[in-house]
């Protein structure tokens, strides 16, 4: 007690005083009470008083714990929806307006990184490690074409792709290129296609694991020239789905024999070059 007033009464004073809204609950006469809680002496006369005050105002009346419960839950819902008011740091008093405009700031920086780190993840190609097991290529004249004068040019590539690090990244067959040069001719870009190792053609494909997978290339009308028999170097372009450049190999050809009207050449499989992941700005315009 200080001045006859208990700490509970001084600050329920000071909340009257400053125009807090106060809310009573007060034990129901009569109830069941343990005696060791029932004050004595002369704090009776006080705690009366007290009771007699909070009183004066709209109170609740309860008699266990559960009862009080429910009477605090009713009675703060109803004076919240009835007496909305500001909390511990009024909006009109909690940021200033250097505080504001430096919250503004660090927002948009935020953005701002957000993106960038999107557009690197988008940028950071799957590390994937592509390898030439085996392949062919042939010049030989079309069977319509009696006369020998054009022929047609193909190529198959059996590849085995490793997924080294990344997500998992698809094909389409547009997106894929197999450029031919042989000797010093102007290269050859053929139109290729996926094919799975049992023969079945596939128009898009996923690696997202160790795989193997047949690429094939073929351009028709090819002017024949017996002087096209000789090394030459194939460009493997594989431009990813949603990334901004592609995987690129190259891999030597060397006459082989030739078999008839056809000629030949031997894929050098032990000397492929992988260039990897190679930027759109560092490539030639993607196959359309």
């Amino acid at each position: 007690m200080n001045k006859g007033l208990s700490w509970t009464e001084r600050e329920y004073d000071y909340a009257v005083e400053k125009g807090v809204p106060v809310l009573g609950f007060v034990l129901k006469e009569g109830c069941a009470w343990k005696a060791t809680y029932i004050d004595k002496g002369p704090t009776v006369k006080h705690l009366n008083k007290f009771k007699k005050k909070i009183q004066s105002k709209p109170v609740s009346f309860w008699e266990n714990s559960s009862n009080l419960q429910t009477e605090v839950i009713l009675a703060l819902s109803k004076q919240i929806q009835s007496t909305p008011r500001d909390g511990w740091i009024r909006s009109s008093e909690g940021l200033s307006s250097l505080t504001a405009n430096e919250l503004a700031r660090l927002s948009e920086e935020n953005r701002v990184l957000r993106t960038q780190i999107a557009d690197f993840v988008q940028q950071a190609a799957p590390d994937i490690g592509i390898e030439v097991h085996k392949g062919s290529c042939s010049l030989y004249p079309r069977e319509d074409d009696q006369f020998n004068l054009t022929w047609r040019i193909s190529i198959a590539l059996e590849l085995i792709c490793t997924l080294r690090r990344g997500v998992a990244v698809g094909f389409k067959n547009n997106n894929l290129k197999i450029a031919i040069q042989l000797g010093n001719s102007n290269p050859m870009v053929l139109k290729t296609y996926f094919s799975m190792p049992g023969g079945v053609q596939k128009s898009e494909l996923r690696i997202d694991g160790p795989m193997s997978f047949n690429m094939h290339g073929a351009l028709e009308n090819v002017p024949h020239n017996w002087d096209n028999h000789q090394d030459g170097l194939v460009t493997l372009s594989l431009y990813p789905i949603g990334y901004d450049g592609c995987y690129q190999l190259t891999i030597p050809i060397v006459p082989g024999i030739s078999k008839g009207n056809s000629l030949e050449w031997d894929v050098v499989c032990d000397k492929v070059t992988s260039i990897g992941f190679v930027p759109s700005f560092n490539t030639n315009e993607q196959p359309s």
